[in-house]
């Protein structure tokens, strides 16, 4: 989740960025070698700041959420 959201906030701001908050809920537990798809949404961009949320789903459900704030550097 971090390395996602990390790339969203880089590649929307053209910056570098780097993690200042992340907050992740388990929902459920995958398997080893499971296939994960994270799915990001920039929700705000300041001139400093970039907020951010993700959710990360296997085949069958939703296994996931992230929301944190990254800073531009």
């Amino acid at each position: 989740a971090d390395t996602g959201m990390g790339t969203a906030a880089h590649m929307m701001s053209n910056k570098k960025c780097v993690t200042i908050s992340l907050d992740i809920k388990f929902i459920s537990a995958v398997l080893l070698n499971q296939k994960l798809i994270g799915k990001v949404k920039i929700q705000k961009q300041t001139t400093s700041l970039v907020f951010i949320t993700c959710e990360i789903f296997n085949s069958e459900s939703i296994v996931l959420t992230a929301s944190g704030i990254w800073k531009k550097l």
